[in-house]
């Protein structure tokens, strides 16, 4: 096995999940009026990169300003209620969605020649328990989730095995994989589809998981300093 790590994106690099999240956010309000809908979507369009208890928390602040929720109630603690009921949707949906680019058939491919790792911005316990369901585990050394940024999972990941930057590739749907590489230093490869989320293009991009077997060649005979494009920068990125 190669000591090149290949470190994946989860929603929306393994699996088709990006619109169920986001209509998630609108499912756990839809118990109010049209009002708190317009707030979902002013909080989703001013910050569409936020987690989802930064979403969550700003919604709520905004329905409690404008009388939607009663004040009785403190915010974490609604926080902390809507937020239950958005992991129970994307959890179940992320367990059974279809896979993107093939992964299903590709992943076990690639464990037989890399060392594969996921690194996401889904909370630990709910992304161990979605690998798990759909029968992935074994496929990763090693399954990382929020609250941990992308860039420190990737140091992580670099030290638990080893790796020196110039052995690791992140792989994934949006800027804040991008940024989260160039944070950590490493080389990063955009998955394109329709609902990937890229300001700028990444140097390196693939349609499918299986086009990593020509793509990781490629980009490794370049040096990783040499594929940043000035537009990623962690200052241009909402969060």
């Amino acid at each position: 096995m190669t000591q090149t790590a290949l470190v994946f994106d989860f929603d929306g690099t393994l699996v088709d999940s990006n619109r169920v999240k986001r209509q998630a956010y609108f499912e756990i309000f839809q118990g109010l009026n049209q009002d708190a809908t317009d707030v979902v979507q002013m909080v989703l369009s001013r910050n569409p990169t936020g987690n989802r208890y930064d979403t969550i928390s700003r919604v709520v602040e905004h329905l409690t300003k404008i009388g939607c929720l009663r004040r009785c109630t403190s915010v974490p603690e609604y926080v902390r209620q809507y937020a239950e009921d958005y992991n129970k949707i994307c959890e179940e949906y992320a367990s059974t969605c279809r896979t993107i680019g093939e992964a299903d058939e590709t992943l076990p491919q690639l464990a037989e020649h890399y060392p594969l790792h996921i690194n996401s911005a889904t909370p630990q316990a709910p992304l161990s328990r979605i690998v798990a369901r759909r029968g992935w585990t074994h496929w990763f050394q090693a399954v990382y989730g929020g609250p941990a940024t992308k860039a420190d999972i990737l140091r992580r990941i670099a030290t638990e095995g080893g790796y020196s930057r110039n052995d690791v590739f992140m792989i994934g749907d949006d800027d804040q994989d991008a940024v989260g590489a160039g944070e950590f230093g490493c080389r990063f490869i955009g998955i394109a589809h329709e609902t990937s989320r890229f300001n700028t293009s990444p140097p390196y991009t693939i349609n499918r998981i299986a086009d990593l077997f020509t793509r990781i060649p490629e980009a490794a005979a370049v040096d990783a300093t040499c594929t940043w494009p000035a537009g990623y920068s962690a200052s241009g990125i909402e969060s």
